[in-house]
């Protein structure tokens, strides 16, 4: 892994990606060097005020330019972030974390995300995608409506231009007409979209209830060993 370190970056622009979620792009002062996964400190000055927190880090190493995705809300720090203009300094130090494709022990990978927990995912899987990796698994990808679906037509390219990966969309509050899968993500779920399941490496990302319940019904209703489940805690945003 990469030693942490701090650089400094401007803020280049920030997107509102789906409703109350926006990525900010930086250009950073040289090349920060990362594992797609991993997360940074982003901290800056506003209004003579210090702001300080963690992201993950949603681009892929494989870009010049860094960013994240976050839910935009009222705190101190997100409404001094969310005023920030093009142009402003930030310092980012990093990267940490270890939820990465180095843990990676079996050929076929499953994906389990929750809302904003996505953000991990995109990094590896826009890596994959931009240096030919050849992954092999699915997605599932849970959300309460489709308004929440961050990255989605990205991610159908990418499911298609990788070839062995497909992506999973379910909703728990799913509208009339709705194509993809209805409810929390569960065995039987699995069992359908990845029939071999038996021997994936599990990544489950998203909001700590969600790990928790991801985590319970893998090792109970599937019999899946701890040694093949990645865990990442979403708390806070």
């Amino acid at each position: 892994m990469t030693p942490p370190e701090t650089i400094n970056a401007v803020l280049l622009e920030k997107t509102e990606i789906a409703p109350g979620i926006k990525t900010f792009v930086f250009r950073p002062e040289r090349r920060f060097e990362y594992i797609a996964g991993q997360f940074a400190f982003w901290g800056f000055e506003k209004d003579g005020r210090s702001y300080s927190k963690p992201f993950t880090i949603s681009s892929s190493p494989s870009r010049d330019n860094i960013e994240f995705t976050t839910i935009v809300s009222s705190s101190d720090y997100k409404a001094a972030l969310d005023g920030l203009r093009p142009g402003h300094a930030v310092k980012v130090r990093g990267p940490m974390g270890m939820f990465t494709l180095d843990s990676l022990r079996r050929d076929i990978i499953c994906y389990l995300a929750g809302g904003i927990g996505i953000t991990p995912v995109i990094s590896m899987l826009r890596f994959a995608y931009d240096t030919g990796m050849d992954i092999r698994g699915t997605l599932f990808y849970s959300n309460r409506d489709s308004s929440r679906i961050v990255f989605e037509k990205e991610l159908d390219v990418i499911s298609g231009g990788l070839g062995r990966f497909n992506t999973v969309h379910t909703l728990t509050e799913a509208p009339e007409g709705w194509g993809g899968e209805k409810g929390y993500i569960d065995a039987d779920m699995i069992k359908k979209h990845c029939p071999d399941y038996s021997g994936a490496q599990f990544y489950i990302v998203g909001p700590p209830a969600f790990n928790t319940a991801m985590g319970s019904m893998l090792k109970n209703g599937l019999d899946i060993k701890e040694e093949y489940i990645t865990l990442e805690n979403f708390a806070g945003y």
